[in-house]
């Protein structure tokens, strides 16, 4: 999937750094949530994708508010995201149609 727009997605996600004597750890993880449903059958988890005010509030310093921040959790799928069904059959180096890669229908 991807923005008709080609602008880049925001998706929720945490980032760790940390020092014990000489060795640092850097960590991160992107947040999931459930598949929304136009893009079913899709595996039953999806990035938590962040509109603009929530990108900008997941990134607030001091935005600490449990509350705030699981509203955000919730499956979207902005108007402006297209998706694609894509075949098993890419696997095959042989296999170059257009049947590869197909719209998916809302």
């Amino acid at each position: 999937m991807h923005r008709r727009d080609n602008q880049p997605l925001a998706f929720a996600g945490l980032w760790d750094h940390w020092s014990r004597d000489d060795q640092t750890i850097e960590s991160n993880a992107i947040i999931v949530t459930d598949v929304d449903p136009m893009l079913r059958p899709m595996p039953s988890r999806m990035p938590v994708i962040l509109n603009p005010e929530g990108a900008r509030l997941w990134l607030l310093a001091g935005a600490h508010d449990p509350g705030r921040l699981k509203r955000l959790m919730a499956p979207y799928t902005p108007p402006e995201l297209e998706a694609y069904r894509v075949s098993t059959r890419v696997d095959n180096i042989g296999n170059d149609d257009p049947a590869l890669i197909e719209p998916m229908q809302p």
